[in-house]
C-alpha cells in the first residue's frame, strides 16, 4: 500500500517492481518450505487521510496479508481492521506505541519505529527541545503529528509542529515560528520529501534557513523520510549539493539518519539485480528513490514470518504471523543498523559519522568527525529530559532549581545580616 499514483516522488519507488522482484525470488528460495505460493497486489493509497484505507477495505476480500499502509494517520484503522479479520498488516510507517500495537494482535513493524531511532540519536547529543515542520500534504501533517506525539510519549517537549505552506514565503514563517520558540534549542525535523531524491519543500526551507542564519551552528535539520530507507553514499555523489551553493551550505547544518548498507549499497543491489535479468535493463537506479529496497525487504519480512509459523505448527494467519515476526526480532524490533550521515560544506558527498542502536549500544564512532557549522555544535539540554525516574521543568534540571533557591535564599539571608550589623 502507498500513494503511488497521487505522489510522483514515491512513485520513483517502483514499487510494482520492487514487489515483482521479491515474490519471485521468494517461489524460488530454496530456504522457504514452499506451502505457498506468493504473489502481489499493489493498493494505491490516496493522498488524503480521509481516503487512504479505501483501498485496504476493498482488498480484504482477497489479499491474505498487507505492507503498508505509508500514512502514519491510517494506523490507527488499519491496525484494528487486520485484527478484525485476522490477516498481518506490516507498516514501517506507523508511530503508535508498543502497548497499542500489541492491542491490535496482528501488526508487526518490518524496521523499528522511526521516533525511537530519532531519540536514539537525541539523548546521544542530549538535544530535547525539538521542532518539527511538515510539508502540506496530508501524509507529511500526519507523520509530523504522530512524530510529535511519539516523542512526547518518550518524554520529550515538542513544543512546535507547523505545516510549510508554499514558496519561499511559506518556508520564512515556518521558520520564523520556530526562532519565536524560546524553547527549542536545537533540532528542527524536516517532515518532507529529502532535497536529495527530489523534494522541492525541503530545498526551499532549507536555503531560507539560511538566509535567516538559522545554519550557522545554532539548529541541526534532521530529514525525517531518510529514517525509513537506506540513502546511498559510498562513492554517492548528489548534484544537487554541487550544483547549488545556498543550499550546499544549507546542508552542513543537516545531520541524516539512514539505514545503514555497508556491504552493498541499494543502487549496488539494483544493479546485481540488473545484471542478474531480474529487473529491466533501460531503469536507471540512480532515478529510483531507495524506498524500493524497504518495500522489497518488508515483503521478504513478512514472507520469513509466514514459513516461521507454518515451521511451528501454527494456523498460518494474522496473529500467528505477527507472534513470529516479533519473536525473531531483537527486544521485539527488527534488527536493522542505522548510520548519521553528514557534510563537510564543501562537496557533494555524505560521510559516516555515527553508527545508530535503538537498544543500550546507542551510538557509536564510524570514522568520520561531525562538520559542525563554524565549528559550533548546537547548545545541549539538561539530562533528565532523558532519565526516566527525572522530572524536567522547562529544560532545567530541578537539581538545579533547588541549588539555585540555596544560593539566591544564601545571599538574601547574608544581605540582611549585613544590613543590621552596619545599622
Amino acid at each position: 500500500m502507498g500513494p503511488w499514483t497521487c505522489d510522483p516522488i514515491f512513485a520513483q519507488a517502483l514499487p510494482e517492481v520492487a514487489a515483482k522482484l521479491a515474490v519471485g525470488r521468494l517461489n524460488k528460495d530454496p530456504t522457504m518450505n514452499q506451502g505457498y505460493w506468493f504473489d502481489y497486489v499493489l493498493l494505491n493509497e490516496e493522498c488524503q487521510t480521509s481516503q487512504a484505507l479505501v483501498a485496504l477495505v476493498k482488498a480484504e476480500r482477497y489479499a491474505s496479508g498487507f505492507v503498508g499502509p505509508l500514512n502514519p494517520g491510517s494506523c490507527g484503522a488499519a491496525g484494528p481492521l487486520g485484527r478484525a479479520w485476522n490477516k498481518p498488516v506490516f507498516s514501517w510507517a506507523c508511530l503508535n506505541g508498543d502497548a497499542e500495537v500489541e492491542r491490535w494482535g496482528t501488526f508487526a513493524r518490518p524496521l523499528p519505529r522511526a521516533s525511537a531511532v530519532l531519540y536514539a540519536v537525541l539523548q546521544f547529543f542530549r538535544w530535547a527541545h525539538v521542532a518539527v515542520v511538515t510539508s502540506r500534504q496530508d501524509l507529511w501533517v500526519e507523520v509530523g503529528q504522530g512524530l510529535a506525539s511519539s516523542l512526547r510519549e518518550f518524554g520529550l517537549p515538542v513544543g512546535v509542529v507547523t505545516t510549510m505552506e508554499p514558496g519561499a514565503d511559506g518556508a520564512r514563517n515556518a521558520l520564523r515560528r520556530v526562532q519565536r520558540a524560546d524553547n527549542v534549542r536545537a533540532v528542527v525535523v524536516m517532515c518532507m520529501h529529502s532535497v536529495l531524491l527530489g523534494g522541492e519543500e525541503q530545498r526551499l526551507l532549507l536555503e531560507k534557513a539560511e538566509d535567516l542564519r538559522m545554519t550557522d551552528g545554532t539548529f541541526i535539520f534532521i530529514p525525517y523520510d531518510a529514517l525509513t530507507y537506506s540513502l546511498p553514499y559510498h562513492r554517492t555523489p548528489y548534484p544537487v549539493l554541487g550544483n547549488n551553493t545556498k543550499l550546499r551550505l544549507a546542508y552542513d547544518a543537516v545531520l541524516t539518519v539512514t539505514i545503514d548498507a555497508p556491504e552493498r549499497s541499494f543502487r549496488e543491489a539494483f544493479q546485481d539485480a540488473q545484471r542478474a535479468h531480474e529487473l529491466p535493463a533501460h531503469l536507471d537506479p540512480a532515478q529510483v528513490h531507495p524506498l524500493f529496497g524497504t518495500i522489497y525487504n518488508s515483503i521478504y519480512y513478512l514472507a520469513k514470518a509466514v514459513e516461521r509459523t507454518q515451521q511451528a505448527g501454527r494456523w498460518v494467519m494474522g496473529s500467528s504471523v505477527a507472534e513470529h515476526a516479533r519473536d525473531s526480532d531483537e527486544d521485539g524490533d527488527p534488527v536493522v543498523s542505522y548510520i548519521i550521515l553528514d557534510t563537510d560544506g564543501k562537496g557533494n558527498h555524505l560521510w559516516p559519522t555515527y553508527s545508530v542502536a535503538t537498544g543500550p549500544e546507542g551510538l557509536r564512532y564510524a570514522g568520520h568527525a561531525i562538520h559542525w557549522p563554524h565549528g559550533a555544535s548546537p547548545g545541549t539540554d539538561s539530562s533528565c529530559w532523558f532519565d526516566p525516574t527525572s522530572v524536567c521543568s522547562g529544560g532545567v534540571d530541578p537539581s538545579f532549581i533547588l541549588l539555585l533557591f540555596i544560593l539566591v535564599s544564601s545571599l538574601i539571608v547574608g544581605g540582611m545580616v549585613l544590613a543590621y550589623y552596619i545599622r
